[in-house]
């Protein structure tokens, strides 16, 4: 059954762009403290936002992702399917990911399980699809063939930015088949502690 949405969009509708200099600007129903918030995680360059990951940006080489912020250790390694990646490490954890087709420079996909960072609306990995549904709109979870849940919100974000949902020792998604693994599969239905576990851009790059 539909979880109920039971937390309030006001402590995560942080923030939106305005045209004042590049400062987030509170719609009527945020608070100073949330704007002052969201405007530290901005200033600690933490936001998703624009094609953008922090400071890692879609269309950078990994030199580039390298040089904007040479604070992370860096790891390279060659995945499936021909694709590259570099994962800015902090500690030994990944902190941003970054994929890039081998033969070309540009990284097309970036992807973080790091809370830290959050959308210009507040959402981050570890906030409960409730919330992010109080945000966004009435969520829809597609499994992939894989058995990774994705979710689609009615109202965006738009931009590439993709949500990964999980709920713990298993499936965020109900479905009527029952909750077995590897089938690409559609729902409206997820479990109470379903809770977004990833947050990627992805911009395929234009064919060659």
């Amino acid at each position: 059954m539909r979880s109920l949405l039971t937390a309030s969009a006001a402590t995560l509708l942080l923030a939106a762009c305005g045209d004042s200099g590049g400062r987030i600007e509170a719609p009527p129903d945020v608070t100073p403290e949330d704007v002052a918030a969201t405007d530290a995680v901005a200033a600690e360059n933490r936001l998703i936002a624009d094609a953008r990951i922090g400071p890692f940006a879609i269309g950078m080489s990994f030199a580039d992702m390298q040089a904007t912020d040479e604070s992370f250790d860096y790891e390279q390694e060659a995945v499936a399917n021909g694709i590259n990646r570099l994962c800015a490490m902090e500690d030994g954890a990944q902190v941003v990911c970054g994929y890039a087709a081998q033969g070309r420079d540009a990284v097309y996909r970036l992807e973080t399980r790091d809370a830290r960072f959050r959308t210009l609306q507040g959402v981050a990995v570890g906030v409960s699809l409730d919330v992010a549904a109080d945000v966004y709109g009435d969520a829809f979870i597609i499994e992939t063939d894989i058995g990774e849940e994705l979710v689609e919100f009615d109202r965006g974000p738009h931009g590439g930015v993709m949500f990964y949902v999980a709920a713990e020792g298993g499936p965020a998604g109900v479905y009527e088949d029952g909750a077995a693994e590897g089938v690409h599969r559609e729902t409206e239905d997820f479990l109470p502690e379903s809770a977004i576990s990833m947050i990627a851009i992805d911009i395929p790059p234009a064919p060659p």
